[in-house]
């Protein structure tokens, strides 16, 4: 079963996003409706919460909670990067505002983030590697989004 819609990308500033909108047991289309509807929500986040205009690229997985939009931002500096990857940091919102009592979206997640970082150090150069136009992460059978949101 699918977990995702296909990943795409939105700039704001300098900061590439790649985002992940969710395809589980709680449905993201029953608070959003389309691509551009999920822009306009994640401009709001990063205009409310200056804070998040850091790092070099953000791997953004949005999803609902008992029916409230989630915004989990996986902060990656590549800038800071150690011989083992970027540092990264995580930041979970819910409905824009800092969430602190939900914790972060796990299972389906992580198993996501490895595959980015595989896909990064496969890749000839950060620029190939942000543009989700052109590739995604290899997932094994089931799991591959093959749906637009």
């Amino acid at each position: 079963m699918e977990r995702f819609y296909i990943p795409f990308n939105h700039k704001i500033g300098n900061i590439t996003l790649i985002i992940y909108p969710a395809k589980d047991e709680n449905p993201l289309k029953n608070i959003i409706k389309s691509e551009p509807e999920i822009i306009q929500n994640l401009n709001k986040l990063y205009s409310k919460n200056k804070g998040l205009n850091t790092g070099t690229y953000h791997i953004v997985f949005i999803w609902s909670y008992q029916k409230k939009l989630m915004f989990d931002v996986w902060i990656h500096d590549i800038e800071s990067a150690t011989e083992s990857g970027p540092l990264i940091d995580c930041l979970t919102f819910k409905e824009f505002e800092l969430s602190t009592d939900t914790g972060i979206a796990s299972g389906d997640s992580i198993f996501v983030l490895g595959r980015e970082d595989e896909l990064r150090r496969q890749s000839s150069n950060l620029d190939s590697y942000l543009n989700r136009m052109i590739i995604i992460p290899n997932f094994p059978g089931d799991f591959k989004p093959t749906i637009r949101f």
